[in-house]
């Protein structure tokens, strides 16, 4: 299978929606944070302007409902959706004045007129700007707001978005080494299906990454006209995570490419950070290379191409054997 890249779809796929949807939420966490601290403390604005405490919590509400609306977004990703409205359950059953709240604030113009279309009919506008503060709860509108429940409720919601995130199936692009699987097990890394033979267009082959043992260790670098099979493996968020802090010397890097199936994917790429050239591999590390691809199914003619590659004997004997204790059989 051909990789390239490709327009975006329609519709973003489920990785890309989890990603907005945490991003929100990141950003929301942080503001409820913000005003959380703010309202505990006092502030060089109250010198002058009363009701900053009262602008404060209304801005605490706003990040509140945004975190919510985060959350909702994440749950329209299938594989997570169960975990993800528990999670919002339980947020609404903690804050269940927070909806009439946001109500009120967004369309603060229908109350202050007491205008007939407003939703909740028993607020008028004697209420908007109206409030108390006692340390820890703000009262709004007849209903009090605990800012350390809120917080502690936001804190939760967000930690369950995070673990679901974990879940998530992440696409990575394995070049090297690691179309080995049983190197990619040392990593903790175990993918539910068997990995994908797959071409990427536009890249070269290089033994050019700096490896603290002398060798060379493999790297793509854009080239026209060229291309390099590899393996395409699905895994998940916290499966990344750990590939990603066992790959040192390497950034993960994002590439478009359209997946089996037909969709459009953004799939991770392991770039050196720093590159050397003259640099040759062990044996030991070309066998990952070689009998990764021939377990994959990857081309005879490439398979034959990675077998011409020069490599030295690794004078760490141990080391040499141990990596030669590696199976790569699926």
């Amino acid at each position: 299978m051909t990789m390239s890249a490709n327009s975006p779809a329609d519709r973003p796929s489920d990785g890309a929606i989890v990603e907005r949807a945490l991003s929100l939420a990141n950003e929301a966490m942080f503001t409820i944070e913000l005003q959380h601290r703010r309202l505990r403390s006092d502030e060089p604005e109250d010198r002058v302007f009363f009701f900053r405490r009262g602008a404060d919590f209304q801005f605490l509400i706003v990040a509140l409902r945004r975190l919510r609306r985060a959350a909702e977004l994440a749950s329209k990703v299938d594989r997570i959706a169960p975990d993800v409205r528990i999670a919002l359950a339980a947020f609404d059953l903690d804050l269940p004045m927070l909806l009439t709240m946001r109500n009120v604030g967004e369309h603060v113009d229908d109350y202050a007129m007491d205008a007939p279309r407003r939703k909740h009919k028993a607020i008028t506008r004697r209420h908007l700007q109206v409030g108390s503060w006692d340390g820890r709860t703000f009262s709004w509108l007849g209903m009090p707001l605990n800012t350390d429940t809120a917080l502690e409720t936001a804190r939760r919601l967000m930690s369950a978005m995070r673990a679901s995130a974990k879940t998530m199936k992440q696409w990575v692009f394995a070049y090297g080494s690691n179309m080995c699987i049983g190197r990619l097990r040392k990593y903790g890394v175990e993918p539910e299906d068997p990995g994908i033979p797959f071409r990427l267009d536009g890249y070269a082959l290089r033994f050019n990454k700096q490896s603290d043992d002398g060798s060379g260790k493999a790297n793509v670098e854009q080239f026209q006209g060229s291309a390099i099979w590899g393996v395409l493996y699905s895994i998940t968020q916290g499966e990344l995570q750990e590939l990603n802090d066992g790959e040192k010397g390497y950034t993960p890097v994002r590439i478009t490419m359209r997946v089996p199936g037909g969709l459009e994917e953004q799939c991770w790429l392991h770039l050196a950070d720093r590159v050397e050239g003259g640099l040759r591999p062990y044996s030991w590390y070309k066998r990952f290379l070689v009998e990764g691809a021939r377990a994959h199914g990857l081309p005879a003619d490439y398979i034959a191409t990675l077998e011409a590659i020069e490599a030295s004997e690794d004078p760490d004997r141990d080391r040499d054997r141990r990596r030669h204790a590696i199976t790569c059989a699926l």
